[in-house]
């Protein structure tokens, strides 16, 4: 091979060819890649030389550039893994850092508030642990108790008021000799003889509606007494005024009526303007247990026609019955006398009313030897004007 290329230069020494330097020196494993017994010219050899550089630079090429990349998403990985560890850190430092400010404030309360109790208590006892403070670990804020607020109604209000205005004028036993010698007028009557009075209840009186009864001729009062002859009232409600009115058959009307006697100029027929209200007198014969149920309208009636429900008789109260501000004038209303006191010996003149609930052995002693109902007995025959006693007789 070396005679062949030596030949091979001095012809082209000859033709006036340039001389090329010797190849270099290849590469052993590129050499063992050739045929060893092939004798190549040198132009082949340069091809094949070039091309083999060429091969082993892109190989060459593309590994460092592999590699580079695989170093650069090390990097890359290294990199972020430090910055997460960075910002976990900052986080934790962030927190300790609020933690120890939220310490710091409470503590700082805390001896404020040591301080200024010993400012105002005066100087403590000295303790052995007294020079020492533990902290104050922090507390939970107690959660108040959630309360349903239940809105009240101006109706419900007024009813309230006036059963407070009942409550601080107890009557006297002078007092109830008087309604009950007025029980034996019916309201009726006295509005027939112009004496006109009205009240209200569930209501309150606008300033127009006074002036209007006022220029009819009549009264207003605030309370009840035997006068009344009026009340105005938009819905049925056992309250006292309702039920002394019954009691002495007077008329029970709706706003309406003052609207009409305006418009009149005179007192006008109360028939259409009684107060019916459906709803709430079946509610009430429901919970009364009443089966042919209940009629305001013809309680009044009956109570015209029949006189004063109790005239005659006499009520004691046992003093298992607590609630009773109402029942000296539903008694008065109706034509009975109030006893105060337990008579000796008791007859069918007397109603003995109690509580279900015994109050003591000397009321349970009376309970056994004489006839006693329940007190609802007397505040259910106010406002029918009928007395059941089978239904409410205790045993």
């Amino acid at each position: 091979a070396a005679a062949a290329a030596a030949a091979a230069a001095a012809d082209r020494c000859e033709d006036n060819v340039p001389i090329q330097p010797a190849p270099a020196k290849k590469r052993r494993w590129a050499s063992l890649q050739r045929p060893p017994q092939v004798a190549m010219s040198s132009t082949s050899t340069e091809t094949i030389d070039e091309d083999h550089c060429s091969n082993v630079g892109t190989l060459e090429g593309s590994r460092q550039s592999k590699a580079k990349r695989l170093r650069q998403q090390a990097e890359g990985a290294e990199v972020s893994k430090a910055a997460g560890k960075l910002s976990r850190s900052d986080s934790n430092l962030v927190k300790k850092q609020r933690v120890s400010n939220t310490s710091k404030t409470i503590h700082e309360k805390s001896f404020a508030m040591d301080d200024e109790d010993e400012t105002l208590g005066g100087i403590k006892e000295n303790s052995p642990c007294s020079s020492v403070r533990p902290e104050p670990e922090p507390e939970e804020p107690e959660q108040e108790p959630r309360t349903t607020a239940r809105s009240v109604s101006k109706r419900e209000l007024i009813v309230k008021a006036e059963d407070k205005r009942m409550r601080a004028s107890e009557p006297g036993l002078g007092r109830l000799r008087v309604a009950a010698s007025a029980a034996g007028t019916s309201a009726a009557a006295l509005a027939a003889d112009g004496k006109l009075c009205f009240a209200s209840t569930g209501l309150e009186f606008s300033v127009r509606q006074r002036r209007i009864i006022a220029e009819l001729g009549a009264v207003i009062v605030e309370e009840w007494t035997p006068d009344i002859t009026h009340l105005v009232a938009d819905t049925f409600r056992r309250t006292a005024k309702m039920m002394c009115t019954i009691c002495r058959g007077g008329y029970v009307v709706t706003p309406e009526y003052i609207v009409a006697c305006r418009a009149a100029g005179k007192r006008v027929d109360e028939a259409p303007f009684l107060l019916h209200d459906p709803v709430c007198e079946a509610a009430f014969a429901r919970k009364r247990g009443i089966r042919r149920g209940y009629s305001l309208t013809k309680a009044l009636q009956r109570a015209r026609e029949n006189g004063p429900m109790l005239q005659g008789v006499s009520v004691y109260c046992f003093p298992s019955v607590t609630e009773k501000r109402e029942l000296p004038f539903l008694v008065a209303a109706s034509g009975g006398t109030w006893l105060t006191r337990f008579t000796s010996s008791p007859d069918d003149s007397v109603l003995l009313l109690a509580e279900r609930t015994v109050s003591s052995p000397q009321e349970q002693q009376r309970r056994r030897t004489h006839e006693v109902y329940d007190v609802e007995l007397l505040r259910e025959a106010a406002c029918t004007q009928e007395i059941r006693r089978a239904a409410y007789r205790l045993r």
